[in-house]
């Protein structure tokens, strides 16, 4: 009989909504979200219980604060201030261990209930796309040249300092969704009327999402091994 051995990291993020006003003839300026964005402080990072003492992992330079802003390049609309979007986060996991251990990544999204409803299967409520395609667990190969499921121009990237020390560079991107044309509500071309209902209800939805948005597990997998 084969178990595949793991340990696990459980990387716990804040991604918050920042503002974005609308300033067009005709309407008057209102704020879409009045959350603050996610900064340092609200991002905890722990490592989880290690169930194979061959395998040793670590997260470092996270960078987890995202905004759901407006864009400063060629926005029809404006914040009252010079912030923008930042769609992108991520982080670094080394992994110590021998290499003839070590067979790659499982990297497990679990978005809230709340904020994966911002995500919809329609063109009028799907607000935003998630970093994945498809399945919600991420696989990487030892040397990350194989990596499955991620969206947005994401990517992971592999260097092995030695035998034992496998760094991966991860980053990842949430996209704009459907109901806004799948670019920035600044420059989306479908119709003030509309973008202002879509964007209402974005805010609305967004309300209801909890502090947590997004749980991200990533877990060293080792090669199956006979008992």
């Amino acid at each position: 009989m084969k178990k595949s051995r793991k340990s696990k990291i459980v990387l716990l993020s804040v991604l918050g909504l920042a503002t974005v006003s609308l300033a067009t003839v005709g309407f008057a300026s209102w704020v879409i979200s009045d959350i603050t964005p996610a900064s340092d402080q609200n991002i905890t990072a722990t490592v989880g219980g290690i169930t194979d003492n061959t395998l040793t992992a670590k997260i470092t330079n996270a960078e987890l604060a995202v905004k759901f802003d407006n864009t400063l390049d060629g926005s029809t609309f404006t914040n009252g201030d010079k912030s923008e979007e930042d769609l992108e986060f991520g982080f670094t996991v080394t992994v110590t261990g021998s290499e003839d251990v070590l067979n790659g990544l499982s990297i497990e999204f679990a978005p809230a209930t709340n904020f994966a409803s911002l995500v919809g299967t329609e063109e009028a409520n799907k607000y935003i796309t998630m970093p994945y395609s498809g399945s919600n667990t991420v696989t990487v190969s030892k040397d990350a040249k194989t990596v499955a499921t991620l969206a947005n121009g994401g990517s992971i990237s592999y260097t092995r300092t030695s035998d034992t020390v496998h760094t991966y560079t991860c980053k990842f991107k949430f996209g704009w969704g459907a109901a806004f044309g799948n670019v920035n509500p600044g420059k989306s071309t479908i119709g003030t009327s509309i973008l202002v209902e879509r964007l209402n209800a974005f805010k609305a939805a967004f309300n209801n999402v909890e502090s947590t948005c997004m749980t991200v597990t990533v877990t060293p997998v080792a090669v199956a091994a006979s008992v």
